[in-house]
């Protein structure tokens, strides 16, 4: 039987009170969170844990709110900068390598054949698979394509959305990251995009673009900018938070100002991201596609403001004034 309960954020825990007394009846550690679960079409959300013992399933009519209040509060309070995942469905713990609590040694993936990190060798699976996708015959085509996301859907559940290690090949991250593009291309070129696969591909490309080459090179990809812009004005909440995070990574992280003129250039583009403003005022778009979408403009006019060069400033800031009152509320 559901008990009632109010959820109440102090940093590094969130607490379960009682509705009547305000007794402290539970408290979790924000740095014990392993991921959330949107249950979509529905008011539930469900926390999984680190060490995978039980799950706890909250209902909640501001449950996108109280969402965004969650991964606001662990990306600020962590102190190795982690993120909070939030899917659709439950993690595919099966898929993993090691156990959630797990972490990889970084000082043993070297060997005498090169890089055998975890993170790696997925990539070079995707870039096996990805062969298929790009090229002709009967193993080509929609099958490729699906054989790549859940190859994706595997280098998601083992690697941590912190991303892959910096200094990983550039060979190795360019050849993944080609069947990457041309499948997002395909994927956000239907409308509207099929969320689980958008989701999963764009999550995937987060976690490539931690790292030094993926970060400089995703968005000299073909087409790239174009399905980004797409995806940030789909209807599915997720993906518009996914395509967002992507665009935060490829300008904060390592900021470069050319990466940032790429991508803030792109006049259909920046009115897509701003365009959240106006629907969330207009109650079409949730919290969580706002707190995205905040935090790629965020890193563009406030804290890495140091590598946007000044008319991209000015560009954002005059698509930003007819907004004013939803950034203020």
């Amino acid at each position: 039987k559901p008990e009632r309960r109010i959820l109440a954020l102090v940093p590094s825990a969130l607490l379960e009170l009682d509705p009547t007394s305000l007794t402290v009846l539970t408290s979790i550690p924000l740095c014990s969170l392993f991921a959330v679960i949107r249950h979509p079409g529905s008011f539930q959300f469900e926390l999984e844990f680190v060490h995978g013992t039980h799950q706890r399933l909250y209902s909640c009519r501001d449950r996108d709110g109280v969402l965004a209040a969650l991964y606001d509060a662990v990306g600020t309070t962590s102190s190795d900068k982690s993120t909070l995942e939030i899917s659709s469905t439950p993690s595919q713990t099966g898929l993993r390598l090691l156990p959630r609590f797990a972490v990889e040694d970084m000082t043993e993936t070297s060997s005498f054949f090169g890089d055998s990190s975890i993170g790696a060798c997925f990539l070079k699976r995707l870039a096996a698979v990805g062969k298929y996708t790009i090229g002709s015959g009967i193993r080509a085509g929609a099958a490729a394509g699906r054989g790549l996301v859940s190859i994706a859907a595997e280098f998601n559940a083992n690697v941590p959305l912190a991303g892959i290690q910096y200094h990983t090949k550039r060979s190795v991250v360019l050849e993944a990251l080609k069947p990457l593009v041309v499948q997002l291309q395909t994927v956000a070129a239907c409308q509207p995009p099929a969320p689980r696969t958008a989701v999963t591909l764009l999550q995937c490309l987060c976690r490539i673009a931690s790292s030094f080459y993926g970060f400089r090179e995703l968005l000299h990809f073909p087409n790239v900018l174009d399905s980004l812009r797409l995806l940030i004005v789909a209807e599915d909440e997720l993906t518009v938070v996914d395509g967002e995070t992507t665009d935060k990574r490829a300008t904060n992280g390592e900021a470069e100002l050319n990466n940032k003129r790429m991508l803030f250039s792109q006049g259909m583009l920046v009115t897509g991201l701003v365009g959240v403003l106006g629907r969330f005022a207009d109650r079409k778009a949730g919290p969580l596609s706002l707190m995205g979408n905040l935090q790629v403009l965020e890193g563009a006019i406030c804290s890495h403001r140091h590598t946007t060069d000044a008319a991209t400033v000015r560009f954002l800031v005059d698509h930003l004034v007819p907004h004013y009152d939803s950034l203020t509320r």
